[in-house]
């Protein structure tokens, strides 16, 4: 069968973003707490891209840590969004890890 991708760290429970249509990690988050029971939840977004959009949808959520790695040169750059962030690596392009 069909399956659709995820990664889709631009859509908030608002609006969409970018190419991404539907709020993947939003969704998880709110399926870990109401199916699963857990209060804490802690996110890491390797993407290039800053995550904004679930970033939006936790702004004032103390049970949600985000760790966010992007370059923050590029799309989006959410100022409003980044306050969400809990440990924010910022990186540049040509990054390597040595």
């Amino acid at each position: 069968g069909s399956q659709l991708s995820g990664g889709y760290h631009h859509a908030s429970t608002k609006t969409g973003g970018g190419f991404c249509v539907y709020p993947d990690i939003t969704l998880a988050v709110h399926y870990i707490r109401t199916r699963l029971d857990k209060k804490k939840v802690m996110i890491i977004d390797l993407d290039a891209h800053q995550g904004n959009g679930y970033e939006r949808d936790f702004l004032h959520d103390d049970h949600t840590f985000i760790v966010d790695c992007y370059n923050h040169r590029i799309y989006p750059g959410d100022y409003t969004a980044k306050d969400a962030i809990a440990l924010d690596m910022k990186v540049t392009s040509h990054t390597t890890d040595f």
